[in-house]
């Protein structure tokens, strides 16, 4: 059930003249309005309109927002604040940027240390014992006794 290029533009009109008149009243464009404003009429073109979308696109945004905003809330300039969550917001979904971020944690990672051995078992060794195999990392033999 697609919605017809008639419906798209009449909402497209009724959502436009509600949100001038939400800033004339001198409320603030929300996320939500934001979304509604600039964002239904592209997802509404889509195949089956939005009755896969549903609530799903706004929650994920709302998750996004309050995030940012939680992270940002001590920046006291709020025109500073917007440039700095909207920035953030679009390094934050950049891939060029996330596949960065992920070769760089890639590099960093250490793995399992190699001829490691716990303190533990290296007190038992100190004290002495009748066991003296202990099956090291990756499957190498080392001498020590429990």
């Amino acid at each position: 059930m697609d919605p017809a290029e008639e419906d798209i533009s009449q909402y497209s009109a009724f959502v436009t003249t509600a949100v001038d008149v939400h800033i004339e009243e001198g409320l603030r464009v929300t996320s939500k309005v934001h979304l509604v404003w600039k964002h239904v009429a592209q997802h509404m073109r889509l195949s089956y309109g939005l009755t896969w979308k549903r609530e799903d696109w706004v929650e994920h945004i709302h998750q996004i927002t309050n995030r940012l905003r939680k992270q940002f809330r001590t920046t006291q300039n709020k025109e500073m604040r917007a440039q700095v969550m909207a920035r953030a917001y679009q390094q934050n979904n950049n891939p060029e940027s996330n596949a960065w971020e992920d070769k760089v944690t890639g590099e960093a990672v250490y793995g399992p240390r190699k001829q490691h051995v716990s303190v533990v078992i290296a007190r038992k060794s100190m004290r002495g014992g009748n066991n003296c195999s202990y099956q090291g990392v990756e499957g190498q033999e080392l001498e020590m006794c429990m």
